[in-house]
């Protein structure tokens, strides 16, 4: 459930307005015996301090509700959140602040704890929780949660018509989604424009799905060392992971999400080993395993593309037109 805090007003300022505002929040907003996660939105609130806040959210904690704080820009709310003890999103993706993970509510089974204690099963509600390695790492609730929020993006329309199968656009605003997260989150100098995603779905799998491939899965053509790196497997990646379970991997949310991730680590791959910064149709060849053997042919002066290559691009060139 989503709280806007400017229904209270622009100017968010003393406790005791702070109480007023929280038990408006437990009369007429939020419904009895409500069990699910409370996201405070801070658009609008031109003045927020800490007191007023503070009352909003330990009154909301007190109703043993889990709170999520959407991301701000506002000075007044970054520094509020800092002194009540709270921190705000990554971005605006993210529900959860860094070295956090979302977990859906699900039932914790008995475990023994090592000291010898057993903890008892009991209901989990869905939220925020603490990552022991402080690494910033999603993992695939996460980035089903993300997804929801792929649809009516700004950016060059996906629609297209080559030929290729069923699903050709049907999956336009995952690839468009999943290129604008990775864009914000990984800062990335040369934007990922989403229709070279598209067009290497198109090169992978032909937007099928399941193509038979005993080595890679699903519409990118994930293998297994990339999924296991994705996740920190031999610390090949050291920031921005992912864990996808192995099972799953054919989902198109899990493995367009995968595999942009896997191309923008490819591009990084590229430019150490080329020694300046690679171009996406270079990472596009790293991402397929030819950036090898192209450089091989380019030093025996052949200035060719590979032909796996230059299909990818005359894909690229259709989609741009």
């Amino acid at each position: 459930m989503k709280i806007q805090l400017k229904k209270f007003g622009e100017l968010l300022i003393s406790r005791p307005d702070g109480r007023e505002a929280f038990l408006a929040m437990r009369a007429y907003t939020i419904p009895r015996n409500f069990k699910g996660h409370i996201e405070i939105d801070f658009s609008n609130v031109a003045v927020m301090t800490p007191s007023w806040l503070d009352e909003v959210v330990q009154g909301l904690k007190d109703l043993k509700l889990k709170v999520i704080f959407l991301p701000s820009d506002n000075p007044t709310v970054i520094e509020s959140l800092k002194a009540i003890g709270e921190s705000s999103p990554v971005n605006q993706w993210r529900p959860c602040p860094a070295g956090h993970y979302w977990r859906n509510a699900h039932f914790q089974k008995s475990y023994r704890r090592s000291n010898g204690s057993i903890v008892r099963g009991h209901r989990v509600a869905a939220g925020c929780c603490i990552n022991p390695s402080r690494k910033d790492q999603i993992y695939q609730e996460e980035l089903q949660l993300i997804a929801k929020k792929f649809s009516n993006l700004d950016g060059p329309s996906l629609a297209s018509q080559l030929r290729l199968g069923k699903n050709e656009n049907s999956f336009n605003d995952l690839i468009k989604g999943w290129s604008t997260f990775w864009n914000d989150t990984l800062q990335l100098e040369d934007p990922l424009d989403p229709r070279l995603i598209k067009a290497l779905i198109a090169s992978e799998s032909n937007f099928n799905v399941n193509p038979k491939n005993p080595r890679a899965k699903g519409l990118m053509q994930i293998t297994e060392t990339a999924r296991k790196a994705l996740g920190g497997f031999k610390d090949e990646l050291k920031d921005h992971l992912i864990h996808i379970d192995k099972k799953d991997i054919l989902d198109p949310v899990l493995n367009i999400a995968a595999g942009t991730r896997w191309l923008a680590h490819k591009k990084a791959f590229a430019s150490k080993k080329l020694k300046r910064s690679a171009t996406w149709i270079e990472a596009v060849a790293a991402y397929k395993d030819y950036l090898n053997d192209w450089q091989k042919s380019i030093r025996k002066g052949d200035n060719h593309l590979p032909p796996q290559i230059a299909k990818f691009e005359d894909l690229l060139n259709k989609l741009s037109k």
